[in-house]
């Protein structure tokens, strides 16, 4: 969310755009958190991980994305015998 730090202040109802736009970014990351439980659940351990990063992506500060991201990766090398 830095980037909107960089937009002029002054700027007509920007402040109430990046309001917006935050909220939004918020809320596709949680589906993506959410759509990334699911793989898991479902043993799709690749499609969870890249959910979850899409999740960090939107939203580096999820409160859960990674630390489930770290424990699917652990379990991926796992299952792979790396």
């Amino acid at each position: 969310m830095g980037m909107f730090n960089r937009v002029k202040p002054d700027y007509r109802d920007i402040q109430q755009l990046i309001s917006n736009l935050s909220g939004t970014m918020v809320e596709k990351a949680e589906t993506a958190y959410i759509a990334g439980v699911t793989f898991f659940v479902n043993e799709e351990l690749d499609q969870a991980i890249g959910q979850w990063e899409h999740s960090l992506v939107l939203n580096p500060d999820h409160p859960k994305a990674r630390k489930d991201l770290e424990r699917a990766k652990r379990l991926r090398a796992q299952l792979r015998g790396t």
